[in-house]
C-alpha cells in the first residue's frame, strides 16, 4: 500500500499535502533565491491554503503565528524548502480541485480581512485573512485549529469583541456578490478585485 501520510516535526502525522507541479517549482525557485522578497513568497503561498495549512501545521512547533507572514518569519526559507520536498505533485484530478478550492477560499479570505477592517480595524486583517483561507480546512480539521494561537481560534469563532465579524457572514457576503452587482459598496469592490487576482495568480499553474 502506498504511503499516504507526511512526517512533520515532533512526530506528528498529517495526510498527504498536493500542490500543482508547476506551482511547487516556481515557489521553490522563489525560497531559493536568497535575492527573492518574501513578499512574493506571501503572494503565491496565499494561492494554495492547503500548503498554507501543511506549513502551519509545522510552525505551530515552533511560536503559533496568526499570519502568513508569520509563518514565514517562524519557518525561515530552509525549513520552507524542506516542507516543500514533503509536498506530493498533485495528479490532474486534483489539481483541478485545488485550483477551485484556492479560488473560493482567496476570495473569502480577501472579504473577510476587509470586513475586520472595517468593522473593527486594520490591524486586525492579516490574521482574519489567514482564518478565511483556510476556514473551510479549519472546519474539516479540529486539531490542527485546536493547535493553532488563541487569538487566530477566537478570529475563526468570531469570539473575539462583540462586533468582531464572522466567517460565515463573508460567505454570505461572497455569495451575494456573486449574484448582485452591488455598485460602489466597498466589500462589493474587494470581491471584485479578489476574483480577478486570484485567477490571474493561478495562471499557468
Amino acid at each position: 500500500m502506498k504511503d499516504t501520510t507526511t512526517v512533520v516535526p515532533e512526530g506528528n502525522e498529517v495526510k498527504t499535502t498536493f500542490a500543482p507541479s508547476r506551482f511547487k517549482k516556481r515557489l521553490m525557485e522563489f525560497v531559493d533565491d536568497s535575492r527573492s522578497s518574501m513578499s512574493v513568497v506571501y503572494s503565491l503561498l496565499a494561492l494554495q491554503p492547503n500548503l498554507i495549512a501543511h506549513l502551519l501545521r509545522v510552525a505551530n512547533n515552533i511560536s503559533k503565528p496568526t499570519t502568513i507572514k508569520g509563518i514565514i518569519a517562524a519557518l525561515g526559507s530552509d525549513r520552507i524548502a524542506e516542507q516543500l520536498k514533503c509536498v506530493s505533485d498533485a495528479p490532474p484530478e486534483e489539481a483541478i480541485s485545488l485550483r477551485l478550492d484556492a479560488i473560493k477560499s482567496y476570495i473569502v479570505a480577501r472579504v473577510f480581512a476587509a470586513l475586520a477592517e472595517k468593522e473593527i480595524g486594520k490591524q486586525y486583517a492579516p490574521e482574519f485573512f489567514l482564518v478565511g483561507l483556510l476556514h473551510k480546512i479549519f472546519e474539516e480539521d479540529t486539531e490542527l485549529l485546536e493547535d493553532c494561537n488563541a487569538e487566530l481560534i477566537r478570529c475563526f469563532k468570531g469570539e473575539g469583541a462583540p462586533n468582531w465579524p464572522k466567517v460565515a457572514k463573508a460567505c454570505e457576503l461572497v455569495e451575494t456578490f456573486r449574484t448582485k452587482d452591488c455598485g460602489h459598496d466597498t466589500l462589493y469592490l474587494v470581491w471584485k478585485d479578489a476574483n480577478r487576482s486570484v485567477r490571474a495568480g493561478l495562471n499557468g499553474f
